[in-house]
């Protein structure tokens, strides 16, 4: 594949992640509600690029896991989000899910908040990244960095 369409490939993708367009399973959007579990782990996750930074704090006890999160946007002309993916025992089967647009920022470094939510079904491997798309006028596009 060329060079250009790649790039294309690469910005029509984020910007459907970046709508909220790309979440794996219609199902998703139950996949959480808030509040927390009795946890016997946890960890935090954190992603940066220089449009923004996100940490996720990751609680479990067995399949059962609670997140919670912040985003800051560290610039002017992009408003910066945290992606979350994650999978599910549903119906007999693992499944990859995610979330896009948690703890979306407005542009002047703002942060975001992502309050404590529970998982409504058994989940693991639970992954998150920070994610920063240029405001209309900029001139930029739309990045994320890699799964932490």
């Amino acid at each position: 594949m060329r060079t250009a369409a790649k790039r294309a490939l690469v910005i029509a993708t984020t910007a459907a992640v970046a709508s909220g367009l790309a979440v794996s399973s219609a199902s998703a959007s139950d996949d959480w509600v808030k509040g927390g579990i009795k946890s016997a782990h946890s960890r935090t996750a954190y992603s940066k690029q220089s449009e923004g930074r996100a940490w996720l704090h990751i609680y479990w006890n067995g399949t059962k896991v609670a997140v919670k999160g912040t985003v800051k946007n560290t610039s002017t002309d992009t408003y910066a989000y945290m992606q979350i993916r994650y999978q599910v025992y549903t119906s007999g089967k693992w499944r990859w899910h995610s979330k896009s647009n948690l703890g979306k920022v407005t542009p002047a470094r703002g942060t975001g908040y992502l309050s404590l939510h529970r998982a409504t079904h058994k989940t693991r491997y639970v992954q998150m990244r920070v994610c920063a798309w240029g405001l209309p006028g900029s001139g930029l596009g739309g990045k994320c960095m890699d799964w932490a």
